[in-house]
């Protein structure tokens, strides 16, 4: 009988404990940083927004550059743009999120602001590719270099790169 007294016990015990869940993530202070540090990502989202319709004007007074890649490059811009009016009314509208809120929140932001990345990178990767234009990658036929060094294919393209590649021609 005792034995069965004990496990309905740890029986009773475990059933509570299950769907209570343990919550032992953010301590003390966690939600006011997560939020602090969404509001940080949130203005370097609409910093990057601003900077890309910047590059954008930049591109289109490069001559001879296909236009289809400036109107490309100009429309993710725009969408960017948007998307940082967006998030910064969210923000505005919901000062503060729980601490499942603000991560959910920041993880959206990030990997919102990677894909904008991504197609800016594609669209001048395409205007370097597609133009003929003398680039970092391509500048011997033959080079000797070690398996594990970064390769400049990964690189990260600026407008700057372009403009200075459209001066090489």
């Amino acid at each position: 009988m005792n034995m069965l007294n004990r496990a309905a016990s740890a029986a009773l015990v475990f059933t509570l404990l299950v769907p209570l869940g343990c919550r032992t993530y953010g301590g003390y202070g966690s939600v006011d940083a997560n939020n602090e540090q969404l509001r940080a990502v949130a203005q370097s989202f609409v910093a990057s927004a601003s900077a890309a319709e910047r590059d954008a004007d930049r591109l289109a007074a490069i001559s001879g550059l296909n236009a289809r890649y400036v109107n490309a490059f100009r429309a993710v811009a725009t969408q960017h743009a948007d998307a940082a009016a967006r998030i910064a009314g969210e923000l505005e509208e919901d000062a503060s999120f729980g601490y499942r809120g603000a991560s959910r929140k920041l993880g959206a932001v990030v990997s919102e602001q990677r894909q904008f990345s991504d197609q800016y990178q594609s669209i001048l990767r395409a205007i370097i590719d597609d133009s003929g234009m003398p680039s970092a990658e391509r500048t011997a036929r033959y080079q000797v270099v070690p398996a594990s060094y970064f390769r400049a294919a990964h690189r990260t393209i600026t407008v700057d790169d372009v403009i200075q590649a459209a001066g090489q021609r």
